[in-house]
């Protein structure tokens, strides 16, 4: 990217990764994460530590899973429990926005609806 002059990365992660952990249930934070989806959280991990570190312009989205509650306005880095997952076209739209304003600049974005 560096050797192309483009400056921006915008990647996918997921809620759960990273500090948002804290904001996931003992079933999710246990089981989910824990266990189950334990090699995908991981190289969500991996792939975010590397983006923080590449010195590019970068922006990373953390939808929820389906259902979990997360933070309570779709684009805001946030800390709270109170709404309900967004579509998969919102985090869509905010892939695309965060990819042309510098609003979110190195930021990991916890999205919700």
């Amino acid at each position: 990217m560096k050797a192309n002059a483009v400056k921006r990365l915008v990647v996918l992660s997921a809620m759960g990764v990273g500090e948002s952990r804290k904001l996931a249930n003992f079933f999710i934070d246990k089981l989910v994460i824990g266990f189950l989806l334990k090699a995908p959280f991981l190289d969500h991990g991996r792939q975010e530590k590397l983006v923080m570190e590449s010195g590019l312009d970068w922006v990373i989205a953390r939808p929820p899973l389906d259902q979990w509650p997360c933070s309570q306005q779709s684009t805001k880095p946030r800390s709270s429990r109170e709404c309900q997952a967004p579509s998969r076209a919102d985090v869509a739209d905010f892939l695309v926005e965060a990819a042309t304003v510098d609003t979110w600049l190195r930021q990991a974005v916890q999205l919700g609806g």
